[in-house]
C-alpha cells in the first residue's frame, strides 16, 4: 500500500485531536 499524503496524515492527526477533545474535556 501507498504511504498516506502529509495532508492526509495532518487530516487524520486533526480529526483524531478533535475527537480527543471532544469526549476529554481539557484540564485546568
Amino acid at each position: 500500500s501507498s504511504s498516506p499524503t502529509p495532508i492526509t496524515a495532518a487530516s487524520t492527526f486533526a480529526a483524531s485531536g478533535s475527537l480527543t477533545a471532544a469526549f476529554v474535556p481539557p484540564r485546568p
